[in-house]
């Protein structure tokens, strides 16, 4: 049996991040197309916008704003268990 080298786990950890990332992208992608085809696009000034203010995620989808906090989410980066964290990870 193959042992598993570190540098192998890490590069599959970032390419499932990397590709978590682009489903992500697609279904926001698909949702939007669905919602613009049903609203007709002539009508909608703003298909998709994304943008980061003072804590805050806010996202247009046509012509509707959803604001979300990403407080708990800086807050979390910046915690000690994080730290420690990431640094028993760098020891691996």
């Amino acid at each position: 049996m193959r042992k598993t080298k570190r540098r192998s786990l890490k590069l599959f950890l970032a390419s499932a991040f990397v590709t978590a990332l682009v489903i992500a992208f697609a279904v926001a992608m698909i949702f939007v197309e669905a919602n613009t085809s049903k609203t007709g696009l002539k009508r909608v000034s703003t298909p998709f916008s994304a943008g980061f203010s003072d804590g805050k995620a806010e996202i247009t989808v046509n012509d509707r704003d959803y604001v979300f906090s990403v407080q708990p989410i800086f807050e979390f980066l910046k915690s000690n268990a994080l730290t420690a964290a990431f640094g028993a990870w760098l020891l691996i």
